[in-house]
């Protein structure tokens, strides 16, 4: 683990390294921006650089870095998500861990990841550390809802911001780590500028909930109806942010659907492996229906985001939709050519 593992944020990582080599690292750092564009990546190459015993940091090779590597450097804590949240009891052990003197070096290093879901008991435990914090400790919190932490505990940490990257470099750099230019396009495209979403759509079962948000948009052209029955039971079996990320997927390819209807320009599409599956699919719609198809997603997004019962929302989403595809279908029978 070293900083060219880091894909992109140059002056983000140029930054951090001018800090650690000035020996001028503020106390409490808060890695903040979208879900996968790698914060936990870089809070882990600075973790390591921050033990390193080396000049070189991380050197990879010093004492500190191997026990880093293996995952069990007494002096680096990883405080993450219990289940729903982060509980006080994980923050008082912490605070009894940072008092201790470091057992290697002279510093311990904290990553909290997915800090926003400390529960209020634990995050005012994590303020009182950080309003006084020991001498030889480096806390580094990530977060993709900066907007959900205490903001006195923003105002004690530099903030240091992550944005997506232009999918062009993440196309080019997992190129050059040996993933296939196609299947990389389409996992950039789809992880628009978020190297960690695109490594996990590169995984062998990735793209599961995508094909199955295009099932669910291809049997809504089903004449039959069948769709309205069968797939709201079958994603119950999906967790509630399974079902949500479905909905995104969902999103995006009528939206790929719209662009067909509008321009025809694949290179615009983030489905780009369905092109023509899509172009078939756009003969079923027209532009308002999906424009008012979007306003029926967020409205079932909303819903799912407060607990509402997962079948009862799919099946009023689909039933919505359907009604809204009818004219589409009318057009679809008169037309004698493909998009």
């Amino acid at each position: 683990m070293n900083w060219d593992s880091i894909i992109g944020h140059t002056v983000t990582i140029a930054n951090l390294r001018a800090m650690l080599q000035a020996d001028r690292m503020p106390h409490a750092l808060l890695f903040a921006g979208p879900e996968g564009v790698g914060k936990m990546l870089t809070a882990g190459v600075l973790s390591a650089a921050l033990l390193c015993e080396s000049a070189d940091k991380p050197c990879g090779r010093c004492p500190s870095c191997r026990q880093f590597a293996q995952n069990n450097h007494p002096d680096f804590s990883l405080i993450r998500p219990e289940g729903a949240s982060i509980r006080i009891e994980q923050i008082r052990a912490l605070q009894h861990q940072v008092s201790l003197v470091p057992y290697l070096g002279d510093r311990r290093v904290v990553v909290i990841e997915n800090s926003d879901k400390m529960t209020t008991q634990a995050a005012n435990s994590l303020l009182k550390v950080l309003e006084e914090p020991p001498g030889h400790a480096v806390f580094i919190l990530v977060t993709a809802r900066r907007q959900m932490l205490l903001d006195t505990i923003i105002s004690r940490c530099l903030t240091v911001g992550f944005q997506a990257q232009p999918w062009q470099e993440l196309l080019a750099a997992l190129v050059a780590k040996g993933y296939p230019a196609r299947e990389a396009e389409v996992a950039v495209r789809l992880g628009n500028g978020k190297m960690g979403t695109a490594l996990g759509l590169l995984e062998p079962d990735g793209l599961r909930i995508r094909d199955q948000a295009f099932a669910l948009v291809a049997a809504l052209t089903d004449s039959r109806g069948q769709a309205l029955w069968t797939l709201p039971e079958e994603l119950e079996k999906y967790t509630r942010q399974d079902v949500l990320e479905l909905l995104h997927y969902v999103t995006l390819l009528l939206r790929d659907i719209l662009v067909y209807r509008v321009n025809r320009e694949q290179s615009l599409l983030f489905n780009i492996d369905l092109a023509g599956q899509l172009a078939e699919q756009a003969l079923y719609w027209e532009e308002t229906a999906l424009l008012a198809a979007f306003g029926r997603i967020r409205q079932a997004e909303r819903a799912l985001t407060g607990n509402g019962n997962i079948r009862l929302v799919l099946e009023a989403l689909l039933i919505h939709i359907m009604e809204m595809m009818k004219g589409g279908q009318h057009f679809a029978s008169s037309s004698g050519s493909a998009i």
